[in-house]
């Protein structure tokens, strides 16, 4: 429906209780003080604008509402701004009016949207008219629309996730999975440096770390480990201590990094040997300790050490360090590399961290826990519910 014309007096009363809440006292409303923030940072005025543009386009859809145009939104604020949102427009319903109050922010972490909240609510409050808060990003991350809608207040983001729900307007929408904005939010967290870190961190969550010593034990710089403690923290996965962070979600943080982590990265050949898998699995081991190969069993042949529970599996999964030819183990053991009707897959790890905290398990050696989960759980289906059973048995309890 198109925009009706609304009171212009009512809406220069609401934007004065606004300004007044903002400023203390009516003589700062006039006042230019540049550079003194009053809000948490903002997102770019054309994120905002974009983002504005959007909320009215999708409530001028509805046909029982009249909506007005955008107002706001500047992309600063600043004491003395008459309005201090990212946004807001007025919705007119059957019944009521409706003050619709917009925080933009272009890549939002679970510490913005905490921080988003408040100043939404305080806001909201001050209209003295019905008021409904809504946050907004570029793409918003399945927690943190949780905890929006946990907390009464409205979102969506640009990725075409929203729900808005005041007066009888129910709009809700939740596109399809795409791992392409999830995996860009969370880059830095899973690169292969940050990886060395996180290894570290879920093997003793509730360790008090330091940069400097994280970084020293993960053979990283410093500043990798910064940059990752400040997302981390951004992200709600931990909490300050002191001088030191501490890992408050490791759950969330390993499952998050299982859905970004490829296990394609690392190279494989998949081999054939003329023997049962048990005889290839002990052949094999048997060959690496005699020779000082750095090795360790993953998958199902490692969770059948540590945590059994899928029956059935035919084929062997091992890494090899990258120090040692994979060839040559192949034909040390007679085996034969094949395109496909393998069983058994030999792999280098793009990086031989991958092996750092492998265990030995009657006499043979299986990666970390962690680094199990991670390859079991890309491993679709039974290497899904594997993954679970490890969690259950041995990862939780530990946490």
């Amino acid at each position: 429906m198109a925009c009706q014309t609304f009171n212009h007096l009512e809406t220069s009363a609401i934007l004065v209780k606004l300004a007044l809440l903002l400023c203390g006292k009516i003589a700062i409303v006039n006042q230019k003080r540049k550079g003194n923030r009053v809000s948490p940072a903002t997102a770019p005025r054309a994120i905002v604008k974009d983002a504005n543009e959007r909320l009215h386009e999708l409530l001028s859809r509805v046909p029982f509402i009249q909506v007005s145009k955008p107002q706001g939104g500047t992309g600063s604020r600043e004491e003395g701004e008459l309005f201090p949102m990212d946004g807001f427009l007025q919705v007119r319903t059957a019944n009521s009016s409706w003050w619709l109050l917009l925080d933009v922010k272009s890549h939002a972490q679970m510490r913005d949207a905490r921080q988003g909240l408040d100043y939404l609510k305080r806001y909201a409050q001050a209209v003295g008219k019905p008021a409904y808060p809504i946050f907004a990003s570029q793409y918003l991350s399945p927690s943190i629309r949780s905890f929006c809608v946990e907390n009464g207040i409205g979102y969506f983001d640009f990725s075409g996730n929203c729900r808005l729900v005041f007066d009888q307007v129910f709009i809700e929408r939740e596109v399809p999975a795409s791992e392409t904005p999830e995996r860009k939010r969370l880059r830095s967290l899973f690169s292969l440096k940050s990886s060395r870190v996180m290894r570290r961190l879920l093997s003793d969550p509730h360790r008090l770390w330091k940069v400097q010593l994280l970084a020293e034990e993960a053979d990283v710089s410093a500043a990798t480990v910064s940059l990752m403690k400040d997302k981390l923290l951004g992200e709600e996965y931990a909490s300050r201590q002191g001088e030191g962070f501490i890992i408050t979600k490791p759950e969330q943080l390993l499952e998050d990094w299982a859905r970004n982590y490829d296990a394609r990265q690392h190279k494989q050949i998949e081999c054939y040997g003329s023997a049962e898998l048990g005889e290839l699995e002990s052949s094999f081991a048997r060959h690496c300790w005699e020779r000082s190969i750095n090795y360790a069993f993953t998958l199902f042949s490692g969770a059948k050490r540590v945590a059994p529970f899928t029956r059935g599996i035919q084929r062997g999964y091992a890494y090899v360090s990258s120090a040692h030819n994979l060839d040559e183990i192949m034909a040390a053991l007679k085996w034969k590399p094949v395109d496909s009707g393998g069983n058994f897959r030999l792999m280098t790890p793009i990086d031989d961290d991958v092996l750092w905290g492998k265990h030995e398990v009657e006499g043979d050696c299986v990666v970390s826990d962690i680094q199990l989960y991670l390859d079991l759980a890309s491993n679709r289906g039974r290497g899904e519910e594997n993954a679970e059973y490890l969690l259950e048995q041995r990862i939780r309890p530990r946490w």
